[in-house]
């Protein structure tokens, strides 16, 4: 991954990352934005976010990643900040099992109320230094993520493993298929303003008239 000067960039893509409240969102972003882990971190309210700029071939794309409260009674708030989201990543906590459910039963309907479907999602199984309290193995977050067809990476914010990796890989397939749409945009609009042009290049019809 490579950082770039985050006041210019190409493409601006916001992201999304929820879950249970206390997966490690929050530290998560913090781990991804400033390579930092904070212990004293507090249950977010409302809505956080930090930005972070990668390069992918000559364009520097700028993410902004906005870090949502887990807690319940903040949901009717939060979800109104997914619109306008090009990505979602979803996070529980590999130590409580609950956490895992609950992006089938929570997350992913609250997102369909929102959002579009398809929009591209990634599930991150968070706090893998703590294997001895692990209760979640890798095999159930896999098989939740691809019958929700959503990529998928076991994390740990306060080490840092693969949460760039992650990320990285993330991003660079939203921008891929952003640029792609750019790109279709511009050819159809070439199009259409080469037949405008041909059509005002006809000459006018000469009446038959004598």
């Amino acid at each position: 991954m490579n950082a770039t000067n985050p006041q210019r960039f190409d493409y601006l893509i916001k992201i999304v990352i929820i879950g249970d409240t206390n997966v490690g969102k929050t530290n998560i972003v913090s781990n991804l934005v400033e390579d930092k882990f904070r212990k004293d971190t507090k249950p977010t309210i409302g809505v956080e976010f930090g930005s972070k700029t990668f390069k992918f071939d000559n364009s520097n794309v700028k993410v902004q990643v906005w870090d949502t409260a887990g807690q319940e009674r903040y949901h009717a708030i939060t979800t109104s900040y997914y619109r306008g989201a090009a990505g979602v990543v979803l996070v529980y906590d590999v130590t409580n099992k609950i956490s895992l459910e609950n992006i089938q039963a929570t997350w992913l309907r609250n997102l369909e109320v929102v959002l579009d479907k398809s929009i591209p999602k990634m599930l991150l199984g968070n706090k893998i230094d703590l294997q001895e309290e692990r209760v979640v193995d890798e095999d159930s977050g896999k098989n939740m993520a691809m019958s929700e067809n959503m990529a998928f990476f076991e994390t740990s914010a306060l080490s840092g493993e693969n949460i760039k990796l992650a990320f990285e890989t993330f991003i660079k397939k939203i921008y891929e298929a952003e640029k792609s749409k750019t790109f279709v945009k511009e050819k159809t609009k070439e199009s259409l303003d080469a037949k405008g042009t041909s059509l005002k290049m006809k000459s006018p019809k000469k009446s038959s008239c004598c």
